[in-house]
């Protein structure tokens, strides 16, 4: 990987908060790092991640939002730049690249496929079709397709949206070379600064998925028995309004803060007692590994999707049935009353085989392939 000559693209939405955002700049500064010549393409170059990325990563933004917008402007700017190896980093960027191969010659396409596909199951039938049929043609277009997930892939093989031995799963490079430091950096919170408060923390999209409804039902129930506990939420998403709502009618608000997005969110998993998920499904859940890195304990739902791998079943954290707040709830005093009972320094080892370090080597061992 050393080979100055390599070049790499990858293809992002944008730089906003999102797992597969992340990923994109994690994998783009390490591949820099080594050597390779690499250039980021954004559909749109808005979000907190952009200046993360390394100065000696090239940025190219389209500037579009959605995926018909970006459809023609992708297969313009691919054209022009002519690349031999191209990554896509999610569902909507792999529309745009599929359909732009059809047209032009590309040696290496390359697809990531971050999540299930849940949300398309709750979609309207006629929804579903399109969808289908996107992801059908775009998807035949790639000569491999690396899957965060066994759960990612069995939705992939179940809708036959690609064939099977084009698909390699490997886990998503979450922790960044600096984790250390970004640990150690000061964060001004009263809840977090203080060891008389046991924190909860969720860290995520303000969305359906993520179901901080049922986090924050099920933490009502804890704060009435531990008048110590509080919970803290950063995000942001169309459920912020429904979510203070709830808040203020469970009369919560002086033990629940519903925070904005943080550009860095490892000093908060430090100064809290527990990490919580609550989400209906997942791809792969890049913010329980962030939260193991701490050392502090995890109590997830046990989703389709990645959480039940990085937590091998139980043995690095509490799963829990999702959407069930009497179980959410007891697993949270749980680790409350006994946070021993997963050693720090056992977390943190796990944390750290989803090192960006680590994967990107497995993520380059299928973009390096040469196609067939």
């Amino acid at each position: 990987m050393k080979n100055k000559k390599e070049s790499l693209l990858i293809v992002t939405p944008s730089f906003k908060g999102g797992g597969a955002e992340k990923v994109a700049v994690n994998l783009a500064n390490q591949y820099a790092n080594d050597g390779i010549d690499v250039t980021l393409l954004a559909v749109n170059k808005e979000g907190p991640y952009r200046k993360q990325v390394a100065s000696n990563v090239k940025i190219v933004d389209l500037n579009c939002s959605g995926i018909i917008h970006s459809l023609f402007a992708v297969l313009f700017v691919l054209r022009k730049l002519k690349p031999i190896k191209v990554l896509s980093m999610i569902r909507e960027t792999n529309i745009s690249v599929g359909f732009s191969r059809f047209f032009i010659k590309i040696n290496r396409v390359v697809f990531r496929e971050a999540n299930t596909l849940n949300h398309i199951y709750k979609s309207p039938w006629y929804k579903r079709l399109v969808w289908y049929l996107l992801l059908k043609f775009s998807y035949t277009q790639c000569d491999a397709l690396v899957s965060n997930s066994e759960g990612t892939k069995a939705h992939l093989l179940k809708n036959n949206i690609i064939k099977s031995e084009k698909i390699t799963v490997v886990d998503n490079p979450v922790l960044p070379n600096n984790v250390d430091e970004l640990l150690k950096e000061p964060v001004d919170e009263e809840w977090l600064n203080n060891s008389e408060f046991k924190v909860v923390l969720n860290v995520g999209r303000l969305h359906e998925q993520k179901n901080q409804k049922i986090l924050i039902h099920a933490f009502s129930i804890v704060a009435k028995e531990l008048d110590e506990a509080r919970l803290i939420i950063l995000g942001e998403g169309v459920e912020r309004k429904a979510l203070n709502k709830l808040v203020k009618n469970l009369k919560l608000c002086s033990k629940i803060k519903i925070l904005p997005f943080r550009d860095n969110p490892y000093p908060y998993y430090k100064g809290a007692t527990l990490f919580a998920l609550s989400s209906n499904y997942e791809g792969f859940g890049n913010v329980i590994v962030e939260a193991l890195s701490s050392g502090n304990p995890v109590v997830s739902t046990a989703c389709e999707g990645g959480p039940r791998s990085i937590l091998k079943n139980g043995e690095y954290g509490v799963l829990v049935e999702p959407e069930n707040v009497i179980k959410m709830a007891e697993a949270i005093k749980l680790i409350f009353l006994n946070k021993e009972a997963f050693p720090s320094k056992l977390l943190k080892a796990r944390s750290n085989e989803y090192s960006v370090s680590v994967i990107s080597k497995k993520y380059w061992d299928v973009i390096g392939c040469k196609s067939k």
